[in-house]
């Protein structure tokens, strides 16, 4: 081994888990503890947004950074970060590897519905739940989806979100891969973190025996983290039983092509 390739041995890697809000980004946080020493702060949270990444306000930049900031080698954060270019270069610059987890919006739809009527305030926070709290589930959906006072709807808040995915440096996470392809998933994140950690090294070490022990362990830590975390039921498709035919109405005319631009369906008629 060269001493460069002992170097890159030596690096310890950042991640910054970005998730849009009910997307799995717990889920994903098995991985980070299997790599890393620790969150890189406590809370490990950092958003871009204010009413708790339930709107469409951004929060101060100077605020989002000082947040960004406590990330150091073996450490991760994890978060609600909307695209701007500055987050965006600060986090490339400092070889920062990042995932971004995504859901079919139909059962992020029916996630956050739940969200807002949980009487867990701990781990399903909602700066104001009482608005939600007199209507009925498909009056709940439908706040969720359009939006109701201060908290935005679905889409407004996704349309901020999105331009990561146009981000070729950062790995795009789905959450149903996660569930339905696991070691895969994992195994091609750990590969990703890796090129992030020895970014600009021109012969970095490849771990290929220590690659699959890190999968099998950060495979088995995913296992464990469905049980806690802000997760619910966490199953693929629940939003075909739940969706009436006035929410799904509604989401189509507020979808636009963003599901078949994100794979789940070849055309409009679902």
């Amino acid at each position: 081994m060269t001493e460069e390739q002992a170097a890159a041995v030596e690096r310890a890697p950042r991640i910054f888990l970005n998730g849009f809000p009910k997307s799995g980004l717990h889920l994903a946080l098995a991985m980070a503890h299997t790599i890393t020493d620790g969150p890189a702060v406590n809370p490990s949270w950092t958003g871009c947004f204010t009413h708790n990444s339930w709107s469409t306000n951004w929060a101060p930049v100077v605020n989002v950074m000082a947040g960004l900031r406590n990330l150091r080698d073996g450490t991760y954060l994890k978060g609600h970060m909307g695209y701007l270019p500055v987050y965006e270069q600060y986090l490339y610059w400092h070889g920062v590897a990042m995932a971004f987890i995504y859901r079919d919006p139909r059962d992020v739809l029916i996630s956050q519905s739940y969200h807002v009527t949980s009487t867990d305030q701990e781990r399903f926070f909602h700066p104001n739940k009482e608005i939600y709290a007199a209507m009925n589930h498909e009056q709940r959906l439908m706040a969720c989806l359009c939006g109701v006072e201060e908290f935005s709807g679905l889409f407004d808040r996704w349309e901020l979100y999105a331009p990561w995915l146009s981000v070729p440096w950062v790995f795009p996470m789905k959450y149903e891969d996660m569930m339905e392809r696991r070691e895969e998933t994992v195994r091609r994140f750990l590969q990703y973190v890796w090129d992030r950690t020895t970014w600009g090294l021109e012969q970095p070490y490849q771990p290929t025996n220590m690659m699959d022990a890190m999968t099998e362990a950060t495979v088995k830590n995913m296992d464990i983290k469905i049980e806690g975390g802000t997760f619910r039921k966490g199953r693929v498709g629940d939003w075909r039983e739940e969706f009436t035919p006035r929410v799904k109405e509604a989401f189509k005319e507020r979808c636009g092509d963003w599901l078949i631009r994100l794979g789940y369906e070849e055309n409009n008629d679902w």
